[in-house]
C-alpha cells in the first residue's frame, strides 16, 4: 500500500541516540506511514540498528551513501518518499505517540502545506523546556513572520508532499545551519501553516548538536539566503524592507557575539555599528564587548529564556 506520511531521518553515526528515536516513530498511533532512512555515511553501529527495526517487519526505506552532507541527505530522502506527506526527525529526536495523528487532519484545508506542533526541549540532565511557553507561534500566512522570527523546529514539522513541485530546489545543499528553515520560509510564501499547540516532540539539546557547535554559520548562510529570496521572489527587496532590516540587524548580532568570544573586539563592534541605535539589545552587546566575553557569557546563558539549564 502507498504510505499516507513518508518520515525522512537522515543519520550520520548516530547509534548513540537513535534507539530511541526509531521507537518514538514505530510507536506512532497513526499507522499509514513509511520511514525512509538515508545513512550519510556512518562508520559506526548505525546501518546496524536500523536493521534490526527492518527485520521486525516495519515499513523502512533504506540507502547508504559516501557523506555529502546534510541537505543532500535530506533532498534524496524525498526523492525515495512515495507519501502524500513528508514528516521529518533528526537522529536525536523523540516523537510522541500521537504526534502524527493530531497532525495530519489539519491538512484537511487545502491551503495549508505545514503543519507543526509544540516541542520540549531536554537535556542529558533531566532539564528541559516546553519552546512555546516562552516564545510566540504563528498560523496562517506566515512568510514574513517566519522571515524575522523564525518559530519552527524541524522534527515537529510535515509538509503536504505536492507543495515542493513549486520549489525548483528542495533543501539548498550549501547550508548546514538553515537548510530547513530556508525551505520551510519559501513554502510558506506560498502557502499557509498550522500546528497543534501541544508538545508532541521532543528536541535533545547536547553540545554536539550542529545547532550550538557551529552557531556562527548561520550568519553566512542568512545572507545567502537573502540573496537568493531577492533574485527569485517578486519585488522582495521592496515588498519585505522591514524584514529584511531585522534579519540583517540578526546577522550582525551573530556575527559579532563570535568575533566577540574570538576577542576580535574592534570587529565586533564594527559589524554591530550600523545598528547599534535601532535596538537597545544590540546596544547592550555593542557595550559588553569592551568587557571579556569569558566572563560576560556565562551569565548571558543563564539569563537566556530559550536556554535549558545545563
Amino acid at each position: 500500500m502507498i504510505p499516507h506520511v513518508s518520515i525522512n531521518l537522515c543519520c550520520y553515526n548516530s547509534e548513540k541516540y537513535l534507539h530511541e528515536t526509531l521507537q518514538g516513530i514505530v510507536n506512532q498511533t497513526f499507522r499509514g506511514w513509511e520511514l525512509v532512512v538515508v545513512n550519510d555515511g556512518s562508520t559506526d553501529a548505525t546501518e546496524a540498528i536500523i536493521f534490526e527495526y527492518k527485520k521486525q517487519g516495519y515499513p523502512i526505506v533504506y540507502h547508504y551513501q559516501k557523506n555529502k552532507g546534510l541537505g543532500a541527505s535530506r533532498n534524496e530522502a524525498i526523492k525515495l518518499s512515495r507519501g502524500e506527506f513528508i514528516a521529518f526527525i533528526d537522529h536525536d529526536d523523540i516523537w510522541l505517540p500521537e504526534k502524527l495523528e493530531k497532525q495530519i487532519p489539519l491538512f484537511d484545508d487545502p491551503e495549508v502545506a505545514l503543519v507543526y506542533c509544540d516541542t520540549v526541549f531536554f537535556n542529558e540532565k533531566g532539564h528541559s523546556r516546553r519552546m512555546y511557553s516562552y516564545r510566540r507561534y504563528q498560523t496562517g500566512w506566515c512568510f514574513s513572520k517566519l522571515l524575522t522570527d523564525y518559530f519552527l523546529s524541524v522534527q515537529t514539522v510535515v509538509i503536504r508532499r505536492t507543495a515542493l513541485n513549486y520549489e525548483k530546489m528542495w533543501f539548498d545543499p550549501r547550508f548546514q545551519m538553515i537548510e530547513e528553515a530556508d525551505l520551510f520560509r519559501r513554502v510558506a510564501y506560498r502557502w499557509k501553516i498550522d500546528m497543534v499547540n501541544e508538545p508532541l516532540a521532543k528536541w535533545r539539546v547536547h553540545k554536539d548538536s550542529l545547532t550550538w557547535a557551529k552557531g556562527y554559520l548561520f550568519a553566512d548562510e542568512t545572507e545567502l539566503m537573502l540573496e537568493a529570496y531577492a533574485a527569485t521572489i517578486p519585488a522582495f527587496v521592496d515588498r519585505y524592507s522591514s524584514e529584511i532590516q531585522i534579519v540583517k540587524r540578526r546577522i550582525a548580532v551573530t556575527r559579532a557575539t563570535h568575533l566577540w568570544k574570538q576577542k576580535r573586539t574592534s570587529d565586533a563592534r564594527k559589524c554591530l555599528s550600523p545598528f547599534v541605535w535601532e535596538n537597545a539589545k544590540v546596544f547592550c552587546l555593542f557595550l559588553m564587548t569592551f568587557l571579556p566575553a569569558d566572563c560576560v557569557q556565562p551569565l548571558m546563558n543563564k539569563v537566556r529564556r530559550y536556554t535549558v539549564p545545563g
